[in-house]
């Protein structure tokens, strides 16, 4: 084992602790100011402590050590939460990610990333990054739904891997300094890889049933921000979320890949789900008639031309425009030639509806 893999080890059975181990750093110069304020407010209001000082909130929850002089002294813990630049003593504090358009990454001149992004900093500024490039890293997809209506969405539920991401910022091993977070995007699956393996009594086997946490005391603290909840829910909420976009459930594992990562994988279910840009919608109806639409037009067109038919109350839900608005935008997309209506067989009947003009 090498240093790094023999300080992990200690680690995960207690023997040792690197975010209480006392950091290079000024307190609190070095420090963003607006993440440590919102954590101690966060904390008074729910321990009920309004008494306590800023200082006396991170001693108190291990952030914080204070000598017999008054002098104050930053540990990795608080680093890793809020440290304008983690990265001067633990560089392995951000994530990459990565987005290839095929099933492998390759090798030589087949590698070949279409989108390749670092994310730098404290856990906070992480998370509120990576969240943002991972959004506008992932495509659309349309599906059937257990309705029997086609939907469009991301390829994979935003829960499902923001708390993957959430988990591997908040139990990767530190320790692996120079190892950053790894989040590969292909075309059929979606790989999440921290450093380090699963803290006993976690396992692949009973990652949903138990809890253990490698940085306890970060982790403690950033669910005072609101980021997790110490208490299984963001693993059997990333499980849920995939069920519910009838995706297969996450799989868990423990790997040896230059050294030791955990890894979650979510498939995208590809072969059955089609990727939406629209294009075939606007190839139906002609470039130059699609261009002229507005956009909340166009949802409702596509939402018809995928579904076979839109009622008001559809268009209401599909762009948040109030049904007397929707009724209207209905009746103007019939003007135009893109919509046909079927009122139905009575005054105000529920089945009246809206079709693609199939005569245009």
């Amino acid at each position: 084992m090498s240093e790094d893999e023999k300080r992990d080890y200690r680690a995960t059975r207690n023997e040792l602790s690197f975010e209480l181990e006392a950091a290079p750093y000024n307190y609190p110069g070095d420090f963003n100011e607006e993440i440590i304020n919102l954590f101690y407010e966060n904390f008074k209001e729910r321990e009920g402590r309004h008494e306590w000082t800023r200082e006396e909130v991170l001693i108190d929850r291990r952030l914080l050590t204070q000598d017999s002089q008054g002098n104050y002294t930053p540990l990795n813990s608080l680093v890793l939460l809020a440290a304008k630049d983690p990265g001067r003593s633990i560089p392995g504090c951000r994530v990459r990610v990565q987005r290839f358009d095929s099933l492998t990454e390759g090798t030589g001149e087949t590698y070949s990333p279409i989108r390749d992004r670092f994310i730098e900093g404290n856990i906070v500024k992480i998370i509120i990054e990576a969240d943002k490039v991972i959004q506008d890293t992932l495509h659309d997809v349309t599906w059937l739904n257990r309705e029997g209506k086609f939907v469009t969405s991301p390829e994979y539920p935003r829960w499902a891997w923001f708390e993957a991401l959430v988990n591997a910022c908040v139990h990767r091993s530190y320790s692996f300094s120079g190892t950053d977070i790894s989040i590969k995007i292909f075309t059929n699956r979606m790989i999440i890889e921290s450093p380090g393996g699963f803290v006993p009594p976690v396992s692949e086997r009973t990652i949903y049933d138990v809890r253990a946490s490698r940085n306890h005391h970060t982790m403690d603290a950033l669910r005072y921000l609101g980021y997790v909840q110490m208490a299984r829910e963001g693993t059997r909420r990333i499980r849920q979320s995939m069920i519910d976009q009838n995706l297969p459930e996450p799989k868990f594992s423990q790997e040896m890949i230059h050294g030791l990562v955990v890894r979650v994988t979510l498939t995208n279910d590809h072969a059955s789900r089609k990727r939406s840009s629209d294009s075939d919608v606007a190839h139906y109806f002609g470039a130059d008639a699609w261009k002229l639409l507005q956009e909340h037009e166009m949802k409702i067109a596509a939402y018809a031309f995928r579904n076979q038919s839109i009622q008001v109350s559809e268009a209401q839900r599909l762009t948040g425009r109030t049904w007397a608005t929707s009724k209207k935008d209905l009746e103007r997309l019939v003007r135009k030639g893109i919509l046909e209506f079927y009122p139905g067989q009575f005054a105000r009947d529920p089945k009246a509806h809206y079709q693609i003009n199939r005569q245009k």
